[in-house]
């Protein structure tokens, strides 16, 4: 199925400096068999103004807009509520909890410095309320803290936990939720430990945590040595087997992506692509041709997407955007009714940090093929991920999405805006509203409360709001939150995905 002929079509990649490599698989989805899949139904109208009519609350929360909105119900009240974290580099930190029926401060929890992580949702005390796993900038193993998520009071510090530990001042990324490692029967935490100063680029660790105590089982140094930002993927195989997918590098520095048997964590491969630049953004695993085997979708910081066969990191497909870079993780969606395989859409911004000022490309990609399907330029810069979600009922999926009109170490100076592109060819835009101050954080949409109406998060720079779109059944939610509903960076098929939500 690969073809060592070029991508078709060099005139229109040309004319938006975007090349698609020599291997891609190359057979244009015009040459497609048809769907069986009907979209002929005329869609649900959506109303221009459906991202400001319907706000429900908003809410200055000082120091938002990096971390991603996690939801839980903290007071019981029925209607789940808001986690994030917040703060300023070098001056202080605090996760706080507001509640999802009006927006008012539940609690918050100070600690010593930014928390621009996502937080990690896990059993920790048993009070039938998820609890929180969250990690700040710079402290060492003292910058890892399990919260209560009814209280926001310290569960467990992984310092106290492990008092014998001893590393340097590595930033804690976005935690994930693992299987039980240690035979307890309560999941376990997955977190990793990377970054440094600028001066000091330590190769990074993960360490495999006991949930209800904070004690570290595991410690594994990155298997190149390098250091990484990258939220790793965790997911269960048809086998009953797991595996653990994680890669390495950053802005300046090379990496490569690692797939690891998990809990062993024993490598099973390894991808080095051999660029200047890693990986930042997080990858996707998702099983394009229903054969039970997912496949990995992630983006190198310097412009390159690829689809990296799962069982044995070959290059299925790659496509190439010159002179962009990312931060943002690739969302997977029904973006074309010429076939059954799933797309991707993927965002970069045009420039070399910190200087990103000419243009945002959003991209929508051929799950199978690797070729554009469509393209639009908007904004200049954004580092949220897509949601995916099929808010008119045709049977393919919009595309909600945050960018940024500009990029400032001045925050409040950035306008951003959040949109809501048509999954019809040519994506036309169906929705937008613009806010003053930056945005990094993915929103979350789902249901809130049992009305029926599907409700969105979003957070920008000092704010958080709470609207309310429409009537949209939870199975067309395809993709909902920064790394999706189980936190584990897995798209499930669809058939999985309908049957997962109906045992809810």
């Amino acid at each position: 199925m690969l073809s060592d002929r070029p991508s078709t079509a060099p005139a229109l990649l040309l004319a938006l400096c975007v090349a698609c490599d020599e291997g891609a698989r190359s057979a244009s989805a015009l040459d497609r068999p048809a769907a069986t899949r009907a979209t002929e139904a005329a869609p649900r109208p959506i109303p221009a103004d459906l991202l400001e009519r319907g706000e429900r609350w908003h809410r200055e929360v000082p120091g938002c807009g990096v971390s991603s909105p996690r939801l839980l119900d903290a007071d019981g009240d029925g209607v789940l509520d808001v986690v994030l974290g917040i703060g300023q580099e070098k001056a202080w930190g605090a996760v706080v909890a507001v509640s999802g029926a009006d927006g008012e401060l539940l609690w918050k929890h100070d600690v010593a410095d930014e928390v621009y992580a996502t937080a990690c949702l896990v059993e920790v005390d048993d009070d039938a309320v998820p609890d929180v796993v969250v990690g700040r900038r710079v402290g060492g193993l003292a910058a890892l803290v399990a919260l209560s998520g009814r209280t926001g009071d310290k569960l467990w510090g992984l310092q106290e936990a492990n008092p014998d530990g001893a590393i340097g001042p590595f930033h804690f990324n976005t935690a994930i939720p693992c299987p039980d490692v240690d035979g307890d029967g309560r999941r376990d935490v997955l977190a990793l430990q990377g970054g440094g100063d600028d001066g000091d680029r330590r190769p990074a660790r993960a360490h495999l945590v006991k949930s209800d105590t904070g004690r570290i089982l595991r410690t594994l140094p990155m298997p190149d040595g390098r250091e990484s930002f990258f939220v790793p993927s965790l997911e269960r195989r048809p086998d009953g087997d797991r595996r653990l997918v994680l890669a390495t590098g950053g802005e300046t520095l090379g990496g490569a992506v690692h797939s690891l048997t998990f809990p062993g964590l024993a490598t099973e491969w390894t991808f080095d692509p051999a660029l200047k630049k890693g990986f930042v953004a997080g990858g996707l695993l998702h099983d394009f041709e229903g054969d039970g085997r997912r496949d990995v979708v992630l983006p190198s910081f310097n412009g390159v997407l690829f689809r990296l066969d799962g069982d044995s990191g070959r290059v299925v497909w790659r496509q190439r955007f010159r002179q962009c870079e990312t931060y943002v993780t690739p969302g997977v969606g029904r973006f074309d009714d010429r076939d059954d395989v799933l797309d991707v859409v993927a965002v970069f911004s045009e420039g070399r940090w910190p200087n990103y000022r000419t243009r945002n490309v959003i991209a929508w990609v051929d799950g199978a093929t690797g070729d554009l399907l469509e393209t639009k330029d908007r904004g200049k810069q954004a580092s949220s991920s897509p949601l995916v979600l099929d808010v008119d009922g045709d049977g393919l999926d919009e595309v909600l999405l945050v960018d940024n009109l500009s990029f400032d170490f001045d925050k409040t100076a950035v306008e951003c805006q959040l949109d809501l592109y048509s999954g019809r060819r040519g994506k036309p835009l169906l929705a937008t509203r613009g806010f003053r101050g930056y945005s990094a954080a993915t929103p979350w949409v789902g249901h809130m409360d049992d009305d029926g109406v599907l409700d969105l998060v979003f957070v920008h720079l000092d704010n958080v709001y709470r609207i309310d779109l429409l009537p949209v059944p939870r199975e067309r939610v395809h993709w909902s939150e920064y790394r999706g509903r189980d936190q584990d960076g897995v798209v499930p098929r669809r058939d999985d995905l309908a049957g997962a939500i109906a045992s809810r």
